[in-house]
């Protein structure tokens, strides 16, 4: 028996549906799970921090605008040669695309064969936290994706908030001993006050009423 199907798919074969059907006079059986297909092409992506000189390292440390290095591969690892590949690549960060990777024509990749390419992408400032660079490659059966994660943490604004609250807590403790100080000092005085009053007091001759 055979089970007869329709095999649809689309233009790119990213989506293939299939329907079983029926013919006179022919026997037919249940339509059965062919065998696993992986897919015909393997994409990577890889992203670091990359900045060309010192001052743009130490605006990156502070949370400014950071430049990257992607490195994207794309291998064949079916027996067909591919030569209509859609590559596109992003940066987010809670799905907001901080960047698009300027990625050129893969051109044909013959079976087993391995494309790769280098690009640099800059995320706008403030470059904090976690960075989701994602790659997607069509034109090869369905839609194969890719993604790497980055964290930026920046060293050098953590150190200078640290010392800004240091210098602020210091400053308290000094402004808290100079008003105790003054206290202290008001207290003194006006002690010193009253007593020399006191004593200017006790000093005074005594005077004597006697009666004729």
């Amino acid at each position: 028996p055979c089970p007869c199907v329709i095999r649809v798919s689309s233009r790119l074969n990213d989506e293939i549906a299939t329907t079983p059907i029926e013919i006179i006079g022919h026997p037919t059986a249940p339509v059965v799970d062919g065998p696993t297909i992986q897919d015909p092409l393997v994409v990577t992506i890889e992203a670091e921090p990359a900045p060309p000189g010192v001052f743009e390292r130490a605006r990156a440390s502070i949370g400014g605008p950071t430049l990257y290095r992607v490195t994207v591969t794309v291998r064949n690892q079916s027996t067909v040669p591919f030569g209509q590949i859609a590559l596109s690549g992003q940066a987010v960060r809670d799905n907001d695309q901080l960047a698009a990777l300027p990625l050129a024509d893969a051109g044909e990749i013959k079976p087993g064969q391995t494309w790769e390419q280098v690009v640099t992408a800059q995320v706008p400032g403030p470059s904090l936290g976690a960075i989701e660079w994602r790659v997607a490659v069509s034109g090869a059966g369905p839609t194969v994706s890719a993604t790497d994660t980055t964290r930026q943490r920046p060293v050098l604004l953590i150190v200078l908030v640290m010392f800004l609250v240091i210098d602020v807590f210091v400053l308290a403790i000094r402004f808290a001993m100079r008003r105790r100080a003054r206290r202290e000092a008001a207290r003194d005085l006006k002690a010193a006050a009253a007593a020399a009053a006191s004593a200017e007091h006790a000093g005074e001759p005594e005077l004597t009423v006697s009666a004729a």
